[in-house]
């Protein structure tokens, strides 16, 4: 039986995360599957209840994006059937200013943002257009002439996922997060000049695209628009996580699903992250959202689920 399982999107990060379990020097590894479509591996870690401990499963989409993740979610949730889902990984940073390199979120409401519409701007219509100022487009491309029509969904993180974060010891975990200082080539970045400080661990909205974010002024433009709608982090597989979790709590009303990222670079200087050191903020970005992932594990009581489970929710 599994209590919890961490979803992840890559194969890489399922070896990260296992090593951050190995290192608490508390964690027992009782089964391990390589296999050609995802990874698997079985821990034992301790836990609050009578019990003790918990048994957690670590696993991978094998690809990034909401599909995968949605798909796999639910494909995943019928093969372990676990009381708890989170999934794990890294995000890029849209409010550098609020979630720096190394900073954990963990998302209350992941926006979805796609076009529904995809048409011809022409003659009189295209004139119209521009002399509104393109207000009623969200962007052009071109010459001008193709309008994309925006359609935004949100899906709010369920109350009782929410609950398991009230005894999370934010101060005492924050101590634990790996930290350190920008490199001195981004704080000369006006956009990404912030205050030193240490990593933090945010409550936040996430936004959820459906491709590698990586614009400035596409973000700037989007927060003209208040599309961002205060969302801080972007990523590839929360809103195809959240939206399988949705549809799962009305088969069972007990499965609790929550996200954790941590920030690995900053939406429009990827390269400059990458030029600098890329791998190690990536591998920081993850193990500190693996830390939270695993703490929030660690504070659950998996025997009330069980009780809740047996008198059907």
């Amino acid at each position: 039986m599994i209590d919890a399982l961490i979803v992840c999107a890559r194969n890489q990060e399922v070896s990260e995360i296992s090593k951050v379990l190995r290192q608490t020097g508390e964690a027992t590894r009782i089964r391990a599957e390589p296999n050609t479509s995802f990874s698997f591996e079985v821990y034992r870690i301790p836990s609050t209840g009578p019990r003790g401990e918990a048994i957690v499963g670590i696993v991978n989409c094998g690809d990034m994006g909401n599909v995968h993740s949605a798909i796999r979610t639910a494909y995943f949730y019928n093969l372990f059937v676990p009381s708890v889902m989170v999934f794990c990984g890294i995000a890029g940073s849209l409010e550098p200013k609020k979630a720096r390199l190394g900073d954990v979120v963990i998302p209350t409401k992941v926006y979805n943002y796609k076009h529904d519409k995809i048409s011809d701007l022409k003659g009189a219509e295209r004139d119209s257009a521009r002399e509104k100022g393109f207000d009623d487009c969200i962007e052009f491309l071109a010459d001008r002439t193709i309008s994309l029509r925006p359609k935004r969904k949100d899906i709010g993180i369920d109350d009782s996922a929410l609950q398991l974060l009230t005894a999370l010891p934010r101060d005492e975990i924050s101590d634990e997060l790996e930290s350190e200082d920008l490199p001195q080539e981004l704080m000369d970045v006006e956009d990404l000049r912030v205050e030193r400080r240490a990593q933090l661990i945010r409550e936040e909205d996430i936004f959820s695209w459906e491709m590698v974010f990586n614009s400035a002024v596409y973000r700037s433009f989007l927060k003209g628009k208040n599309e961002l709608n205060g969302a801080v982090v972007v990523d590839m597989e929360s809103f195809g996580f959240v939206s399988a979790v949705r549809e799962l709590r009305k088969v069972n009303g007990i499965l609790a699903g929550f996200v954790v990222r941590g920030v690995s670079d900053y939406v429009g200087y990827k390269e400059e992250c990458d030029a600098i050191d890329g791998e190690r903020f990536r591998h920081m970005a993850l193990r500190n959202a693996a830390l939270v992932a695993i703490r929030i594990v660690r504070g659950i009581n998996f025997e009330d689920i069980t009780v809740q489970k047996q008198s059907g929710g």
